[in-house]
Parts: structure tokens; sequence; C-alpha cells
């Protein structure tokens, strides 16, 4: 490995904390609309801020030892590379979170995914508080598939590490518990497309549905987004958060339009 290529990768083991630390002073200086108008607890903060100290360092050290090992072979880097392996990166990982996410909801894999759900009401610190098991597949899960899909075409080092921020930047706003969209943002042609903050916020606090990373063709495809999800959002971007964690605004007629992500369809 060059000497850029590990340093990526350190960067890629601390990146996360300037994001959260950064986000977290945002939210206090500029009083961003929050999702759920509920306090976060001091316990609360400090099982995230102990869980953070060995959940991000997994990802590059996953990539390194599959680069090291010759098991994700490097194409040359250029413009058109990095692009294709970000795009090829991008479109794996929305598949296999969902998978990977509905799986973890299953009784006897749950164990690895109930610390990250600890947290009903989120802040920027969930966003790096998982379980070491749930970490650890979502890293070989994606870069298992790129190094098999590297034996055939070789991917660019540069276009995971362009996802990897996207991911970590994205992560930390997306459990950031605020609302930066416009009220209607996901009725858009954007919103239509990207999850917001609300979205997986409404995810944490009812505890399944909105099961998406960064879009939410997955659970439009499997049936499992909240149906009152523009509601939510809107609200928030109002200022009107939420007071209780199962608050909805389905109507009738869109009432059991997400039945399967119902709170009664946990196993």
């Amino acid at each position: 490995m060059s000497s850029l290529q590990i340093a990526l990768l350190l960067l890629l083991c601390v990146i996360t904390y300037p994001f959260v630390i950064g986000m977290e002073w945002l939210i206090r200086a500029r009083g961003l609309k929050k999702v759920y108008a509920m306090e976060v607890t001091d316990e609360q903060y400090r099982r995230e801020q102990r869980n953070a100290l060995f959940g991000t360092p997994i990802h590059p050290a996953v990539i390194a030892a599959a680069v090291l090992a010759g098991a994700l072979r490097l194409a040359p880097e250029t413009v058109f590379n990095v692009l294709l392996t970000f795009a090829i990166t991008f479109v794996w990982t929305e598949v296999y979170h969902y998978a990977q996410h509905r799986a973890m909801h299953l009784r006897r894999l749950h164990f690895m995914h109930k610390e990250h759900h600890r947290s009903r009401i989120t802040n920027s610190w969930t966003s790096i508080s998982f379980s070491f098991w749930e970490e650890f597949f979502f890293a070989v899960g994606i870069v298992g598939f790129l190094a098999m899909v590297s034996q055939f075409l070789p991917l660019s080092f540069y276009g995971i590490v362009a996802w990897y921020l996207l991911y970590f930047s994205t992560n930390t706003l997306g459990h950031a518990n605020v609302e930066i969209n416009a009220p209607g943002y996901h009725d858009s042609f954007f919103g239509k497309i990207f999850t917001t903050s609300a979205y997986h916020a409404m995810h944490h606090a009812r505890y399944v549905g909105n099961y998406g990373l960064l879009t939410v063709f997955m659970d439009r495809l499997c049936g499992t987004e909240w149906a009152d999800s523009p509601e939510v959002q809107t609200r928030a971007a109002q200022g009107h958060g939420l007071t209780a964690l199962m608050e909805r605004f389905d109507t009738p007629a869109d009432a059991g339009a997400s039945a399967s992500a119902t709170p009664q369809s946990r196993n």
C-alpha cells in the first residue's frame, strides 16, 4: 500500500469524530429544528461515546486487510474508475445495508443491533454507537462484495474512500435528530430519492420501518416506509417536533399503507 492510501485509511479511522462534534456544535449554535422535541439523557451520551471509541476503525481495517491480502484488486486511479467504483459501492451498500438491517431486526440476530437501538431518541453520537458485530459484518459485507467484483473488474481505492466519506458525513446528519430541509421536502424530486434526518429518527423512535441507508428505494420496494414520513418531515421542518416516540399522523386512508413496517411486525 502507498503512503497516501495508508493516510486515507487513517483519516477514515478518525473522520467521524470531527463530523459528530461539529454537528453537535452546529445544532447548539444555530438552534436547528428537532424531529423529536425530547431530551437525550447524559447516560445515553456517555454510553454512545464509549461505543464510538472502537467502531469506526473497523471499516478501514477491513479495507486494509483485503488490499494487503490481494483479495481487493485495485485499478489505475482514473476519474472514470473512481466514479465507477463509487457508483458500484453506492448501489451495493443500499441493497446490503437494507438486507442486513432487516435481518438484525429478527429475534435471533437482534443481539447485534440492540445496542444501537437503545437510543430511541437519536443525536450525532448515535451515528457511531454500534456493537462490534454490527460494524464488523457491515464492513465485511461491503468490502467482501467489492473484493469479489474486483476479481473481474479492478476497482478504485479512492472511489471506495469517497463513498465512505459520504457515508460517514451523511450518517452523522441522519442521526442528528434535526431537520434541515424545507417543509414538504419528502415529496420533492430529491426527497423521493434520499432519506432525511426525520426519516431515520422515525426508525429509532418506532423501532421498525424506514430501514434505508441513504435512499428510500429499498423501503418503497419492500413496503417498509412509514406512511406518515412526509408529514413528520414537514412538521419537524416547521419547528413542530414530535413529543412521543410512537406519535403518528397516518390518515384513516393510509394507515395500513406501511403494514409491514408497523411496530407489531417486529420479530
